[in-house]
């Protein structure tokens, strides 16, 4: 059986034949690609398949389940830059600033997913997503589960799915594989694969709400006991985050 998202046997060949004539693999698919979506070609196996479908470069992402419970989450989903998957069919990409930058809102009101291979339910959702600063920003909520991977380090990263299949989006060789008038599919927590963009990154925005309550801890505690008994949590939470901080990546920070 063949694995969701492999080339048809049609596309391979023009791949190939495309390659016999000097290009290399990344843009002969992207020549192929832009051949087949204008001749109405099945590029992958399966794709009609009556699932629902999103797109990373590769193939079909699948819905699934996770718990209940609801947090708010912020972070930065990707930055102009080329990033490189050896092992895929297309192994350089190039995400323009340009295209960036058109495409930053479309993740608002997306489901998030996992490792590319699930699409999380509700509360998973990104609720906002905007162009800022040299990057896609986007804030959402999540479940229990997904937060606490998250407060404890339990992901490599975060990564995106890119649907340039859709109309008048395509594939052009920039120095690397190109999408253009592309949309943003969805975001993927990743716990068991690197992400392409090492500085994108999601928070939990209790912790960002840290600052504040320590600022503001006489209005809000009252009384002094209570005050010395939420430092001294906060100390201990501080702490253990800097142990996981260690020991995910082997040193310390300022």
């Amino acid at each position: 059986m063949p694995a969701p998202g492999q080339f048809t046997e049609e596309f391979d060949r023009c791949v190939q034949q495309v390659m016999e004539q000097g290009h290399e693999k990344g843009s002969a698919i992207a020549i192929c690609t832009t051949t087949f979506q204008k001749a109405g070609k099945q590029i992958h196996i399966g794709e009609a398949a009556n699932v629902p479908t999103c797109y990373y470069m590769q193939g079909p992402v699948y819905y699934g389940g996770f718990s209940e419970g609801k947090h708010k989450v912020y972070g930065q989903a990707i930055h102009p830059m080329k990033t490189v998957h050896p092992d895929e069919d297309i192994p350089e990409r190039v995400y323009l600033e340009e295209e960036l930058r058109k495409a930053a809102e479309t993740l608002t009101g997306k489901h998030f997913g996992l490792d590319h291979w699930r699409i999380l339910p509700e509360p998973n959702v990104i609720t906002k997503s905007y162009w800022k600063d040299g990057a896609v920003h986007f804030e959402g909520t999540v479940d229990d589960e997904i937060a606490e991977l998250i407060k404890n380090n339990g992901l490599k990263g975060v990564s995106v799915e890119v649907d340039w299949m859709r109309p008048g989006g395509s594939l052009e060789w920039v120095n690397g594989v190109a999408p253009k008038n592309f949309e943003l599919s969805n975001l993927h927590f990743l716990r068991y694969f690197n992400p392409g963009d090492p500085k994108a990154f999601v928070r939990v925005a209790e912790a960002h709400n840290r600052q504040y309550l320590l600022e503001h801890a006489d209005k809000i505690f009252g009384d002094f006991e209570k005050k010395v008994d939420y430092l001294l949590r906060e100390l201990a939470e501080v702490k253990r985050e800097q142990r996981n901080f260690v020991r995910i990546h082997g040193y310390g920070g300022k």
